[in-house]
């Protein structure tokens, strides 16, 4: 397996599903990257093995941010809390994941793959919220079970395009925002 030539096939599937969405072809790929399609199929056996790769590759890169938020001194415990929690890297933050309408459908695995990560890697965000608890930001009574629910259940939504007419980070700082702030005054 060529570990280069894997990565730029991963790129370019991004940079195609930010122009497309999910209807982007092997061929599309193919093109863009000058090669032929055998050659890609020499890495991936399928659109949808490829697909799982970009998911595998894109939360590696949200955790190694989330680890650079935790390490950011300059950043106050709630501000690392809410970066932590929305953690985007530059290079997906102009992706609307909103376009991801028919993966459940069409690409089940790979939905699952997405669902998979959402309930899991939460170990920064769980510290962030015991410290906060510890030093009083945050209430002891909050119950962290029901936060990781609305909050999988939004990104979800999101994903499925109900953001309310905002952009996919739009959603996720709005969606932040009342979390850690509620809809009171």
């Amino acid at each position: 397996m060529d570990k280069q030539l894997r990565g730029q096939i991963i790129d370019a599937a991004i940079g195609m599903y930010a122009r497309q969405g999910l209807k982007f072809t092997m061929q599309d790929i193919a093109n863009e990257m000058h090669i032929s399609k055998k050659t890609i199929y020499t890495e991936f056996t399928s659109k949808e093995e490829l697909l799982l790769a970009v998911v595998d590759d894109g939360f590696a890169n949200i955790y190694r941010e989330k680890a650079a938020v935790i390490r950011d001194g300059s950043l106050s415990p709630r501000e690392k809390l809410k970066k932590v929690m929305i953690a985007m890297p530059d290079e997906y933050r102009l992706i609307d994941f909103g376009r991801m309408d028919g993966l459940k459908e069409k690409y089940p695995e790979v939905y699952d793959q997405v669902r998979m990560y959402l309930q899991t890697g939460w170990e920064p965000t769980l510290r962030l919220i015991a410290e906060g608890k510890r030093d009083g930001w945050i209430r002891e009574s909050a119950n962290i079970g029901i936060l990781q629910t609305m909050f999988t259940a939004s990104i979800e939504a999101f994903i499925r395009g109900d953001s309310a007419g905002e952009s996919y980070t739009e959603a996720l700082n709005d969606m932040m925002d009342i979390l850690l702030d509620g809809i009171t005054v």
